[in-house]
């Protein structure tokens, strides 16, 4: 699966609403790509500013037979889901017999303590504000603090299971100095999964990824928060080919190619590319390309 967006775009049906303006947020109401018994859509919002944040009602990505849709948000500021709802999840990406979706959210504000929590899933006596299950994964990533129903998370809770599950990084505060505003030949590496800080590497150095996207970072000297590089950028979920893990940044010039990384299940990472301004991908040689490309092999019978 492969996404990529200047402005916004919508594959297979599934909504995917994106705001690049700076200090202009995302109010959506109730969003529904559920299925009986075949494949929900997938849900990703994207508000790719500095400031502004992402507020709905509730997602209801879930199959009862089929394969549930996964869910990713990122903002600049803030996320709030369903937060008056005390009963009911206000993200269900299940499925009842199928694969559950997976769960991505990341925001970059930082509002944390007495000043409330920078993602609100659900209200504080929500005893179950996501419902999503078996392998899926539920990232949540947030340079200020989390609420997720009656969990209030103001540190790191990575996920103990080898596989999935979920996982929580609160006030995070990322050490990554920028790309360089000069020639640039490293390959990238942005690893997200519930069992750990998401990081990004440029082969020589891993640096802690940002909450929300790169415009959230401050520069070092000779750095910016566009990538311009000849080299590859890979995204690497562990094998996770429904955590959707949106790479945003103000320009997106990358001379190699595009890779979702294949995990030892054989499946491989969704890709999620949106920017700003230019975007420009494998076009060092034909031998560069956007790649997701799974190992693992399918077994079904079919009755007709």
């Amino acid at each position: 699966m492969a996404r990529l967006g200047q402005s916004s775009c919508h594959p297979n049906g599934a909504p995917v609403f994106s705001n690049g303006t700076y200090n202009t947020a995302i109010s959506v109401g109730a969003i529904n790509t559920s299925s009986r018994d075949g494949r929900a859509g997938d849900v990703i919002l994207l508000q790719a500013g500095q400031v502004g944040h992402v507020n709905v009602s509730s997602i209801d990505s879930s199959s009862l037979n089929g394969q549930a849709g996964s869910v990713a948000i990122s903002s600049g500021g803030n996320i709030y889901v369903g937060t008056t709802n005390a009963s009911s999840p206000v993200i269900d990406a299940s499925s009842t017999i199928g694969q559950d979706g997976s769960i991505f959210l990341s925001a970059g504000g930082n509002t944390q303590g007495a000043g409330g929590q920078s993602i609100i899933v659900g209200a504080a006596a929500n005893q179950q504000a996501i419902r999503a299950g078996g392998n899926a994964s539920i990232l949540a990533v947030s340079a200020g603090d989390i609420s997720i129903g009656n969990s209030l998370i103001t540190g790191y809770m990575p996920s103990t299971r080898a596989v999935g599950g979920f996982g929580a990084f609160a006030r995070v505060v990322s050490d990554f100095p920028g790309f360089p505003v000069l020639s640039d030949s490293a390959n990238y590496t942005v690893t997200a999964t519930p069992q750990a800080l998401p990081t990004i590497s440029d082969g020589t150095n891993t640096y802690i990824l940002p909450a929300g996207n790169f415009l959230q970072i401050t520069p070092a000297a000779g750095r910016t928060d566009r990538i311009a590089t000849t080299g590859n950028l890979i995204i690497d979920t562990n094998g996770d080919a429904n955590l959707l893990v949106p790479f945003i940044a103000a320009q997106i010039n990358v001379g190699g190619s595009v890779i979702g990384a294949t995990g030892a299940n054989g499946s491989a990472a969704p890709i999620v590319l949106y920017s700003h301004e230019t975007m420009s991908l494998a076009t060092n040689a034909i031998t560069d390309g956007v790649r997701s490309l799974s190992t693992a092999v399918r077994r079904c019978s079919c009755v007709r």
